[in-house]
């Protein structure tokens, strides 16, 4: 099968409507291929903000320490392949498309199995095939339920909790933090988290039920050296991330640690992309990440000298984000914001936000295309100026125009 072929099915795969998230489909689907999720040990990251940074950082210190290490991602900014890696570099295109073709017909006999169920799955097996030391996997959505849950975690990390995809998870702090707990599951495995108030009560109430020595890293404890990351946040990612390693009980090397952090990157995480105008790109699409985004460049305004310089922003979201709460934050360092919709299904009306981003923002300009949007936001800053294109991964996926066009 073909790469190109193997995208548009994967991307065909949906759950029926209406139908509760369980772990039945992924668990079936995993048992006929003989539950390649148990052939390696696994550390495994949830939380509302910085899943990614984590596993990135995670990895790349088991990278460093001599371990032959997958990574599992989501979701990708310019390819399906950005997904999965293997000792730091994407798994090639053909072997994933190997794996699939592998796998199809299994995948083929579990009635309604979603997109991301098999993709885990593809990840599963890749790692397994490559007999990696460990695993280091980002959930997709919450913990409980989510597909990656079936791994075998020797170590979970919950890096925060702040109110998201509240029609799945929760209305509530608590309840939230009890479907990102959801990924404790074993006596005796560690736990290692970020979390506060109420959502570490929570997981504290969780540990001790089912017997796991949990260690909370501060807000204040933070890694000083360098980090390949952009953003002062990343400095408790990244104690986070060795804290992580560490219950794992590997004994790490400073020099694991400088090299594993330093070098760690992911896409549209605060990417600067150009200089004149500066461009950054970052996929922030909740309240509490577009506070600390916001935080961010306010910092480095004022490091650069440009205390009032303000950002054209170019701006898309998603039908299941508090797109209110996400311009509340973002506004005061929006100069101008340019409302545009993703090409995916998913996508929240352009005139809806619009309406919406006025309440906030004298200046709204609304266009249908993303990349003439782009190319609009360029113009106004000027060589100059600075724009920032967020609220969304799959809106800077279709500006960086790398990725295969799937129809919504």
């Amino acid at each position: 099968m073909k790469y190109s072929e193997m995208i548009r099915e994967l991307y065909s795969f949906r759950r029926p409507a209406g139908e509760n998230w369980n772990l039945e489909k992924i668990t079936e689907l995993c048992s006929l291929l003989g539950n390649p999720e148990r052939k390696f040990p696994s550390l495994h990251v949830t939380g509302t903000n910085g899943k990614g940074s984590v596993v990135a950082m995670g990895a790349g210190i088991l990278r460093e320490a001599g371990f032959k290490v997958g990574a599992y991602f989501s979701p990708d900014v310019d390819g399906y392949e950005e997904r999965f890696q293997i000792n730091g570099k994407p798994v090639s295109k053909e072997k994933i498309a190997e794996v699939y073709e592998r796998i199809r017909p299994s995948v083929l006999k579990v009635r309604g199995i979603s997109f991301f169920e098999i993709t885990t799955a593809i990840a599963f097996q890749l790692f397994a095939d490559e007999k990696v030391d460990y695993a280091v996997l980002e959930t997709g959505l919450g913990g409980r339920l989510d597909a990656t849950n079936l791994c075998d975690s020797k170590v979970c990390v919950i890096t925060n909790v702040s109110i998201e995809h509240t029609d799945l998870l929760g209305k509530t702090i608590e309840e939230i933090a009890r479907e990102k707990a959801g990924i404790i599951r074993k006596k005796g495995s560690a736990v290692v988290t970020g979390a506060e108030g109420k959502a570490l009560a929570v997981i504290e109430k969780r540990c001790e039920e089912i017997g796991c020595e949990l260690q909370v890293v501060a807000k204040t404890q933070k890694y000083e050296g360098k980090i390949g990351l952009r953003g002062e946040f990343q400095k408790t990612n990244a104690a986070l991330a060795i804290e992580a390693v560490k219950a794992l009980g590997i004994k790490v090397g400073e020099k694991w640690i400088e090299a594993g952090i330093s070098e760690a990157f992911l896409p549209a995480r605060m990417e600067t992309v150009s200089e004149k105008p500066l461009v950054i790109m970052d996929g922030t699409h909740n309240p509490a990440a577009m506070k600390v985004l916001a935080g961010e460049i306010k910092r480095m305004n004022e490091k650069d000298g440009a205390i009032e310089r303000k950002a054209i922003v170019v701006f898309g979201i998603m039908k299941d984000k508090d797109c209110e709460g996400v311009l509340k934050e973002l506004a005061p360092v929006a100069e101008m914001i340019i409302v545009t919709q993703p090409k995916v299904g998913r996508a929240r009306d352009a005139e809806e936000v619009a309406e919406k981003a006025r309440k906030v923002c004298k200046k709204v300009v609304k266009m249908a295309n993303s990349a003439e949007a782009f190319a609009y936001a360029k113009k106004q800053a000027g060589g100059k100026g600075f724009v920032l294109v967020t609220g969304s991964f799959y809106l800077i996926g279709e500006i960086r125009g790398k990725k295969m066009n799937i129809d919504s």
